[in-house]
């Protein structure tokens, strides 16, 4: 069966859009809404439609041979069998109960299958057909991102629709499909979502905060300041909430109510979005317990030889420049993949409490390493690898001991907009990142990781590429061309097309927005406008940085 599978190479077709126009009829009602759906030719819509209609028992009797028909799908099938028995439709009840359906559980293990080989468009055809088979919505969101993941936005988008149309109680989907669009920039396609959504009279929340958001996009700050001033700052989605918060921040910081600004991020980085928050007090003791390790003598680092770790400092343009060289032909770059924590977990399980490490263990954590990037590769005929991961320079000592052949690229931020930028974004919660959520956290870890890797490392050192950021955007060739000569590779004019290259990539991270407008938008430099936030006892630890790396204060 592969009634849905996507296409990760075909061009968006903004008309998928035009479907939304269906949720006008949620107006009238869920069972109206339902019936339409019926005539769909996305089985997906029409199984959803028949989950939700047996569930409300709003299935017409004319409707009983079209139950039948799809009851091959497994979401169908158990929902319809309790119905007609209810109904004493027994010989009904039996043709239902006769039909073949999806074998769950090969469905589940092929899925697993495609995960472990990381195939993502066999993914995203298996989470529908697991939705045929359940009927759980949950399966849609995987595909959702399953699909963004397989070819970047365009192939995200249609699956956002299909699962918004198929739960349009839920509003997370008008917020994912609605996110997925303003983070790949399309400001033409999210406003024909919002006439949609206001059409229907359905999502008003999430499209007044949207159109905000457009409107800021298109530097009308004044007018999004003041659209923004007359919504509540509380609503029962904590993702919803979060993002209003945000964006009231950076209307302020537009119209230059700094202090204002100051107090909207606060603001949003109070709320959590995920029961999984890390402690951010964990974080500096694990890097120090992993830096305390002893190692025997290694073998050399041959594997490590044509991979180059990417770091510095989140917020300070490694996803720009990883997106860079990820455009090469030569060069694969991996972005915050979980290599770095396998060899972390590995060590943690096997390095002795006491005593070195031997160099079998650290072989094995090593290779635990290196499979993990094999498995991340999509680019079989690469030279070079780049394996970047900006907080990875925090665990400097640990990463000369056991790859102490090892070259990085480091880039280089001013550390007070570095902070500022950290502090104005949002980030998928773990111990680390949850140090951005005030000032005065964000700058404790700022210092200890430069700590740590200045304890290893000098701005001279032979085995670090530093990259400034400002020379990155304003002297873009010749920057590029000393990290390639640093990598080992060639300019290729490949290069220059990475923003149409990022859109195929799923966003990770907060900096797509940025990365897809290529760098035609500039150097971007707040830190001057918050003044009053660099004089003070907790961010006074960063002053010997901004000394250290050459910049203003």
């Amino acid at each position: 069966m592969n009634e849905v599978a996507i296409d990760s190479e075909s061009q968006f077709d903004s008309r998928l859009l035009d479907k939304l126009r269906l949720l006008a009829a949620f107006r009238r009602g869920l069972p109206p809404y339902y019936q339409q759906l019926l005539h769909e030719e996305d089985v997906v819509l029409r199984v959803a439609a028949l989950v939700a209609l047996l569930e409300l028992r709003a299935v017409w009797s004319d409707q009983a041979e079209l139950v039948v028909a799809h009851a091959r799908y497994g979401a169908v099938k158990r929902r319809a069998y309790p119905f007609f028995i209810d109904v004493h439709e027994y010989e009904l009840a039996k043709r239902v109960a006769e039909t073949p359906s999806e074998d769950v559980d090969a469905l589940l293990t092929a899925r697993m299958k495609a995960e472990l080989s990381l195939d993502y468009p066999r993914i995203v055809d298996l989470d529908l057909q697991l939705f045929l088979a359940h009927g759980t919505p949950d399966y849609l969101w995987d595909a959702e991102n399953n699909g963004e993941m397989a070819g970047g936005w365009r192939a995200g988008v249609p699956i956002s629709v299909t699962a918004l149309l198929a739960r349009p109680l839920e509003p997370s989907a008008a917020l994912m499909l609605m996110n997925r669009l303003r983070d790949a920039n399309q400001q033409q396609l999210l406003a024909k979502v919002c006439d949609s959504f206001t059409d229907s009279k359905i999502f008003q929340a999430e499209t007044a905060v949207f159109r905000a958001a457009m409107l800021l996009d298109a530097k009308e700050n004044q007018r999004a300041a003041n659209w923004l001033k007359r919504m509540p700052d509380k609503f029962p989605n904590d993702h919803l909430t979060q993002l209003v918060r945000q964006l009231k921040a950076e209307a302020l910081n537009r119209i230059g109510d700094y202090r204002g600004a100051h107090a909207a991020f606060q603001a949003m980085n109070e709320i959590s979005t995920s029961a999984t928050r890390g402690d951010p007090k964990s974080y500096p003791p694990e890097v120090l317990r992993r830096a305390s390790l002893t190692f025997e003598p290694l073998p050399p680092d041959e594997p490590g030889k044509t991979v180059v770790t990417l770091t510095g400092f989140p917020r300070s343009a490694t996803t720009l420049l990883e997106n860079v060289l990820e455009a090469h032909p030569d060069i694969e770059a991996f972005e915050e993949i979980p290599a770095f924590a396998r060899l972390t977990r590995f060590m943690n399980r096997f390095a002795p409490k006491d005593g070195p490490v031997t160099a079998e263990i650290a072989q094995r954590g090593r290779d635990a390493y290196y499979d993990e990037i094999q498995r991340q590769s999509k680019k079989p005929d690469a030279t070079w690898r780049v394996d970047k991961l900006p907080i990875n320079s925090a665990d400097a000592v640990f990463l000369k001991n056991i790859f102490p052949e090892r070259r990085y690229i480091f880039s280089i931020r001013h550390p007070y907009d570095v902070l500022l930028s950290c502090f104005r974004q949002t980030f998928v919660p773990n111990a680390a990142m949850e140090n951005f959520r005030t000032i005065a956290e964000g700058a404790a870890l700022y210092d200890f990781t430069m700590s740590q890797w200045f304890s290893v490392h000098t701005l001279d050192d032979p085995t670090v590429c530093y990259v400034r950021y400002e020379e990155l955007v304003n002297d873009f060739r010749p920057t590029i061309e000393r990290v390639l000569k640093f990598i080992g590779a060639d300019w290729d004019d490949s290069i220059l097309g990475f923003a149409e290259n990022a859109e195929r990539r799923f966003a990770k991270t907060p900096s797509y927005q940025k990365v897809r407008s290529g760098i035609k938008i500039g150097v971007q430099s707040s830190w001057k406008n918050y003044d009053f936030l660099w004089h003070t006892k907790e961010t006074a630890v960063l002053d010997k940085w901004v000394k250290h790396f050459g910049y203003d204060s």
